[in-house]
């Protein structure tokens, strides 16, 4: 099972960096989660657009690299987005 627990705090930053930095559309998200994680970028992608569908769709470019990590944790390094 991917981690369910880390896409949800991925789902929470996506959802709060939207609404302080009044985003429209993500276009690109890139994040390095730890080796041993199960997450990719396609159940990533799904996850995403399944609950930020007006932020997140067919259009967004999804990157995950793996690196030495906690096992929980996730660091956004970049993002592109279309502002309101």
């Amino acid at each position: 099972m991917k981690s369910i627990n880390l896409m949800y705090k991925i789902d929470k930053f996506v959802k709060e960096i939207s609404i302080v930095r009044k985003i429209n559309k993500i276009n690109r998200l890139s994040i390095v989660v730890s080796d041993q994680s199960d997450i990719d970028k396609e159940s990533l992608h799904k996850y995403l657009k399944q609950t930020n569908s007006n932020l997140i769709g067919e259009w967004t470019l999804i990157e995950v690299k793996k690196d030495k990590i906690p096992l929980e944790s996730a660091i956004v390094t970049d993002i592109k987005c279309d502002y309101e």
